[in-house]
């Protein structure tokens, strides 16, 4: 019986460790998220953009594999 009421002190002590552990770890992960989402919303049209000009700054050019018909 001494050895269950310690047990059970032990289980008790450690369930408020995670309980506070698991508390904190969420706190800092949705900070995260929402400098991410804030950064996202910062960033988008300039990403957006430079893009959009990438896709549109075709060069064309010959592959250097192409033998010429001459």
């Amino acid at each position: 019986a001494e050895r269950e009421a310690a047990l059970k002190e032990l289980e008790k002590k450690f369930s408020q460790y995670d309980t506070d552990s698991g508390s904190k770890v969420e706190a800092f992960t949705a900070e995260a998220i929402q400098k991410l989402r804030s950064r996202y919303e910062e960033n988008k049209e300039a990403a957006i953009n430079e893009l959009i000009a990438h896709v549109l700054a075709v060069t064309p050019s010959i592959h250097r594999n192409v033998k010429s018909a001459s």
